[in-house]
């Protein structure tokens, strides 16, 4: 019990009850059906009320390629980096892939700075309040025909559904992926062994979005699959054993007479007259030899109809049906039973493994996985965000996929420094796919795979709600408006104004002070250049006609009031 609870009278207690009592019900009439919970305060959105998140490059860890499109990694609280992103970036997003937190109880999901352990009562209720208002967002950031894809296991799967079918609308979800991560299992699980998790994927709207078949390498498309009353299947092996212990010495009981139709449509083990018959003998150095069939009597006779009769009377030869195991039958139409063996949860431990010559972090998806993700949900040239960034692997998929395709994805990562893992993990690893590597594991080198990335950090402002105030935050805007425009050459920095561009001649101008606006187009070299105008002021020194007169050499895409872009 909460020990404030102590100190508050009966009276006061049952009115406790009686106002949650009154918020349950009230809440449970908007929603008619779907998930009700407890809304649980979190830290870091009171952190709001008193200080403005801005964004800071980190210019020391600017990896540059012209010829290619520039990522970023974005070092903060991801709820803070969200609602920058709600400015700098609303219906831009393509795709969101994301693998959060799972809730286990086992110190993977962290609330106001504690653990939240299985004991915890509210533990389902913390991890839907922080997911609520995180995917809240989410969907402003998607563009209408956007995706969203989360992963996630059975600890909160099913409160995860009723959750993205609220925010998203049930209407647009799309699938919920048994993704085989451990064909053998965990032999550790109670009664069943887990093979999977779960790959959830919704749109923002059904009617704008597309998806992609999954592509057939050759050796897919030359698979020669047949179909039976049983299913599909192809050639196996022979079922005449020729190894070492195949003789009929070691193997007794798999020495016996198979009986074969003479047009090869139907066999027996119990003699028929005018049929082959048929025994495991082969010939080694000129000589028959007696060995063994793979098969018992009793299964030949239960699974004739998994057996394939080769050859010509008198000769006969067996070979088994191969019925497809999971994944094997390639499609076109990716199958909602997600399984490729490059899924495997090891093998994102190894690709780890071999950049870093450790296991740096437990249970990291793998390339391959990520790989597919996007080429069903995306595009060549998609922006793809993952908030919860974890050891970089959505953008190492990305930049895989880019080299691959000739593709220009480009990915914004966002990942808090927990256990200073962007520092020694995300950006190294990013920067090592960039630049190429030599994997610590086979020792062998690894190609670069090219591209630009710029690291962002997050700072605070104090907001007081004041004038001061508010013009420090707007002094600490610039970074956060560059990064919106993609414009971070400087042009022109002082304390009225700032002025930065990008290599296709698009202008950002910051204007702090009125006092020297005439000064700013002369700096503007190119002839009707393109520029967006960011503007400080209290009051309406100059109003936007004056603005287009001063610059009527250049073309003005819009006119930005500073205060209103941090407080929307």
């Amino acid at each position: 019990m909460n020990e404030d609870y102590k100190k508050l009278s009966n009276d006061d207690l049952i009115q406790l009850l009686k106002d949650r009592d009154s918020k349950l019900n009230k809440i449970s009439k908007q929603i008619p059906y779907g998930l009700v919970w407890e809304d649980k305060d979190e830290t870091v959105v009171s952190d709001f009320r008193t200080k403005t998140p801005v964004i800071k490059i980190n210019k020391s860890k600017d990896i540059e390629d012209k010829n290619q499109p520039t990522n970023y990694l974005i070092e903060g609280e991801n709820l803070h980096v969200l609602k920058i992103l709600e400015t700098t970036h609303s219906e831009s997003i393509d795709v969101i892939y994301i693998d959060p937190p799972y809730n286990t109880g086992n110190k993977d999901f962290i609330f106001n700075d504690e653990y939240v352990d299985k004991e915890d009562l509210f533990r389902h209720s913390k991890w839907v309040s922080f997911m609520e208002k995180r995917l809240k967002i989410a969907k402003t950031l998607l563009k209408p025909s956007g995706k969203i894809i989360v992963s996630i296991d059975d600890n909160e799967v099913f409160n995860l559904k009723l959750l993205l079918d609220q925010i998203f609308n049930e209407n647009n979800f799309i699938a919920c992926l048994p993704t085989v991560m451990n064909l053998k299992g965990n032999q550790d699980q109670f009664a069943f062994a887990g093979t999977h998790e779960y790959t959830l994927v919704y749109t923002k709207d059904k009617n704008k979005s597309q998806f992609n078949d999954m592509p057939l390498n050759e050796q897919e498309i030359k698979e020669d699959w047949k179909e039976d009353e049983f299913g599909l299947w192809k050639e196996g092996r022979y079922l005449k054993f020729t190894g070492k212990n195949a003789s009929r010495e070691k193997q007794p009981t798999l020495y016996f007479p198979v009986w074969v139709k003479k047009d090869g449509t139907d066999l027996s083990t119990k003699e028929v007259k005018g049929w082959d018959k048929i025994l495991p003998i082969t010939i080694k150095g000129g000589k028959p030899q007696e060995m063994s069939w793979s098969w018992s009597k009793k299964k030949f006779e239960e699974e004739k109809f998994n057996i394939i009769i080769k050859g010509s009377s008198p000769d006969w030869s067996f070979k088994k049906k191969q019925r497809p195991n999971i994944g094997e039958v390639p499609s076109k139409r990716p199958k909602s039973l997600f399984y490729k063996p490059e899924y495997s949860s090891t093998n994102g431990a190894t690709q780890l493994e071999g950049i870093f010559g450790d296991r740096v972090f437990d249970y990291p998806k793998p390339l391959g996985l990520i790989e597919d993700l996007l080429l069903i949900c995306g595009n060549k040239d998609s922006l793809i965000l993952d908030f919860f960034a974890g050891t970089g692997t959505t953008g190492h998929a990305i930049l895989n996929l880019n080299k691959n395709d000739a593709g220009c994805r480009k990915f914004i990562l966002v990942s808090n420094n927990e256990n200073k893992i962007v520092e020694n993990v995300t950006y190294s690893r990013i920067s090592k796919a960039i630049n190429g590597y030599k994997n610590r594991t086979t020792n062998k080198n690894v190609e670069k795979l090219g591209g630009a990335l710029k690291k962002l950090d997050i700072h605070y402002v104090e907001n007081e709600n004041t004038d001061y105030s508010n013009y420090e935050i707007s002094k600490n805007l610039s970074d956060t408006i560059c990064f919106k425009e993609e414009t971070y050459e400087v042009v022109k920095k002082n304390n009225y104004f700032e002025i930065y561009k990008n290599e296709k001649g698009k202008y950002t101008v910051i204007i702090f002070d009125f006092s020297d606006i005439e000064k700013i187009p002369s700096l503007i070299k190119e002839k009707d250049a393109e520029l967006t105008i960011y503007k400080y002021q209290l009051a309406a020194d100059y109003d936007e006609y004056v603005i287009e007169e001063i610059f009527q050499n250049n073309t003005i895409t819009d006119q930005i009031d500073i205060p209103s872009f941090y407080t929307q």
